[in-house]
């Protein structure tokens, strides 16, 4: 079956919920619980050790938290392509966000679903040809997981039912969650976000620390259009990755983002951004 793309090059709106429908249903007792999945989480701040003070503990949902003030956008960088909509789908709000893997020679499509009040993860799709290639589904309610991965080699699928310690945030988006909070210098964040493992289980929790270091001038996108940001840096409490975003109060809200991890240094930056109604 052929989809019908919108000028952008992503399947046009009305699509993803669908999608997201026929996922929901495919598994017995999805219907997510609102009240569930905004459980309230107490948990003691920890200290770190690149943070002056106690970093103030944020999850899906937090008052600190501008979560609806994401606004819909299309932003292109390059190798790939993102896009955030809003939607609705049995009269819950919620942000979609997609993802297309470009000019690489191995596509993918990457499709979320989050709660547009709290940006806790409801529904994850991936289908990647990369590194092997597989298809994970995934849906969540509040601190439980479940879902299928199959991989396209010959390494077996299988699927998970899993409860956590505490609601999490998905890790691919943690810079537009922290470009929801109050960014003043000096501020630190404690984020919980979900992340694939593969000792004892398909997912994990990973605690991200940020602190707010800085305001920088940016020239982004093609022209050099000068954005003011602020700058954050990140760090994963298991020592996988440090990351630093380039944040903006406007689309597409992360500017700039430079992970490093595993002995690589890789960043991404988006060349053109354009509103969605």
């Amino acid at each position: 079956m052929t989809t019908q793309l919108s000028r952008f090059g992503v399947p046009k709106q009305g699509w993803t919920p669908r999608l997201l429908a026929v996922l929901l249903s495919a598994f017995a007792g999805t219907a997510c619980n609102p009240a569930g999945a905004r459980e309230a989480v107490q948990m003691e701040s920890r200290s770190s050790t690149r943070m002056q003070d106690d970093p103030v503990v944020v999850v899906p949902g937090a008052s600190i938290m501008n979560a609806d003030g994401i606004e819909p956008f299309y932003a292109d960088a390059g190798r790939f392509n993102i896009t955030f909509r809003r939607t609705q789908l049995g009269g819950e709000s919620l942000l979609s966000v997609e993802t297309h893997l470009v000019g690489s020679g191995l596509p993918g499509v990457d499709y979320m679903a989050l709660d547009r009040a709290t940006l806790g993860l409801r529904m994850r799709n991936t289908a990647y040809l990369a590194f092997g290639g597989h298809h994970l589904t995934v849906i969540v309610e509040g601190r439980r997981a479940r879902g299928a991965f199959v991989p396209y080699a010959d390494s077996a699928s299988f699927v998970f039912d899993q409860t956590m310690d505490v609601e999490p945030f998905e890790e691919f988006l943690l810079g537009w969650v922290l470009a929801t909070l109050p960014l003043e210098i000096g501020s630190t964040f404690r984020l919980p976000t979900l992340a694939p493992t593969r000792d004892g289980g398909p997912f994990k929790i990973r605690w991200f620390d940020a602190e707010v270091t800085g305001v920088e001038s940016r020239e982004a996108y093609r022209g050099g259009q000068a954005v003011d940001t602020k700058v954050v840096q990140a760090r994963a409490d298991d020592g996988t990755s440090d990351v630093v975003f380039w944040l903006s109060s406007d689309p597409p809200y992360v500017v700039r983002r430079e992970l490093t991890g595993g002995g690589r240094t890789s960043s991404m930056e988006f060349l053109s951004v354009d509103r969605l109604e």
